[in-house]
């Protein structure tokens, strides 16, 4: 009640007239949004101010574990459940190269450890089944990542938190996890370990963050090692290897029966340039191993757009993209559909056929002809100046030519195909073929292919 009284005697000394009414409708509301903004100004640095007090409040011996808890609500990808948490402060992150897991530091009291170490910063809340550890406020994490905590002259400073540390840290708790699990002995089961479900999902993506993936290279290579179980127990409780979703650039190219990937096809799915150099060194017969979505290591990190490990895997034996997929396509065939044309500069500076032919006889151009996802034409062009044949058949008799008016959504974008298509010969051939698809989009259902009476 006192905050609304504030705002109103405000609009009244800076929003009236002389005759104590507003002057209008809108010098109401300007006045009020800015005594608004101010109202709340004031009441964020009164929160800011208690946080720091919290945080000076914190006891010594929960310094080390309150840094740890707050670093990871931070960066965690989903909200984490006290379990989960609470097996973070039982990782040993000074044992030797790989931190260790040490069950024995484990409480018995998990929420009253968390509480215990971050005091009012954090609220332990239902959400389902599961009782999750989240900030008290959506201003503490705001704070805790300022500037202004980060200035060394603040006595609290020690606990501004930078991102890649804090990715490094959650990372490096999962890898420690991943790589106690063992499915046969007892007592190291995925079941035995509450972070076990977090950090197979998503420890990669924490390790994907900046530089973090340097700082986890010994662990890595523990973990993708071929002739230990941690490798397979990762991929049992999560497989992150999933078909591409629809609008990214291999979708129309991934299997949906796919084989086995190997370590290497996993790192360089990931883009672990570091780790990929070791697994290439150590079994550089997986170079060109099939398996996965993606079907090839060099396929598998041009789908993530890692150009310098796809790179690294090219220089190292990695053999022409021209791997067939989903519809006997080839890894060309989809990038060039999607108009990715970094990807395609890439495939076509690896050899890839520019000229492939899927089942049907759709060559890459075809695709890249259908402009569904069009954009700039770069790709055609591109193609077209590589020699690309504009006048291959399909199986059907078409060529990308009609693909190109086949799709006539909105005469610019259709424009912008043709162009790239078209010579003298055929001009009679798109006017009376973009008439055919207007006529067959609107009422007819009988119509005869065009192409046939060429």
């Amino acid at each position: 009640m006192s905050e609304l009284i504030y705002v109103y005697n405000a609009c009244l000394n800076h929003g009236t007239g002389s005759d104590g009414f507003f002057v209008s409708w809108r010098s109401y509301v300007t006045v009020f949004r800015q005594v608004s903004d101010e109202l709340s100004g004031n009441y964020l640095n009164l929160w800011m101010r208690r946080i720091e007090r919290i945080l000076k409040e914190i006891k010594k011996p929960n310094r080390a574990h309150a840094r740890r808890v707050l670093r990871c609500l931070v960066v965690a990808v989903r909200p984490l459940r006290v379990a989960e948490l609470a097996e973070v402060l039982a990782v040993d992150f000074d044992a030797e190269e790989i931190p260790k897991l040490r069950p024995d530091w484990r409480w018995e009291e998990e929420e009253l450890a968390l509480q215990s170490a971050c005091s009012s910063l954090i609220a332990i809340v239902q959400d389902g089944h599961s009782r999750v550890v989240q900030f008290s406020h959506f201003s503490v994490k705001e704070f805790l990542t300022s500037s202004r905590l980060a200035t060394p002259s603040n006595e609290v400073s020690s606990y501004h938190i930078d991102l890649e540390p804090a990715h490094t840290i959650l990372a490096q708790a999962c890898l420690g996890v991943l790589l106690q699990i063992q499915h046969d002995v007892e007592g190291h089961t995925p079941k035995d370990h509450p972070l076990a479900g977090y950090a197979a999902e998503h420890w990669t993506t924490h390790a994907q963050f900046g530089e973090v993936s340097s700082r986890l290279q010994k662990g890595m290579e523990y973990l993708f090692d071929p002739d230990k179980p941690h490798f397979e127990v990762w991929l049992t409780l999560y497989d992150i290897d999933t078909r591409p979703v629809d609008g990214t650039t291999f979708h129309w190219f991934a299997t949906f029966n796919k084989s086995s990937g190997s370590p290497l096809y996993y790192a360089a799915l990931c883009g672990f340039h570091d780790l990929v150099e070791h697994l290439i060194t150590k079994y550089s017969q997986d170079v060109n191993a099939e398996g996965g979505c993606c079907m090839r290591p060099l396929v598998a990190a041009l789908s993530g757009e890692h150009f310098q490990t796809a790179d690294l895997l090219r220089q190292k034996g990695a053999g022409r993209p021209d791997v067939r997929g989903y519809v006997k396509n080839t890894p060309l065939h989809s990038a060039a559909f999607f108009g990715n044309l970094e990807v395609v500069q890439k495939l076509i500076e690896y050899d890839a056929d520019i000229n492939a032919e899927d089942k049907d006889g759709w060559t890459v151009l075809y695709w890249a002809s259908e402009g569904r996802y069009f954009k700039d034409g770069f790709v055609l062009r591109l193609l077209l100046e590589l020699g690309a044949d504009v006048n291959a058949r399909a199986r059907d008799g078409s060529t990308p030519l009609h693909r190109a008016s086949e799709h006539l959504v909105a005469f610019s974008t259709a424009s912008a195909r043709i162009q790239f298509l078209v010579n003298r010969n055929t001009v009679t051939f798109i006017v009376v073929y973009s008439l055919w698809c207007c006529m067959w989009n609107s009422h007819s259902s009988t119509l005869t292919l065009p192409w046939a009476q060429l």
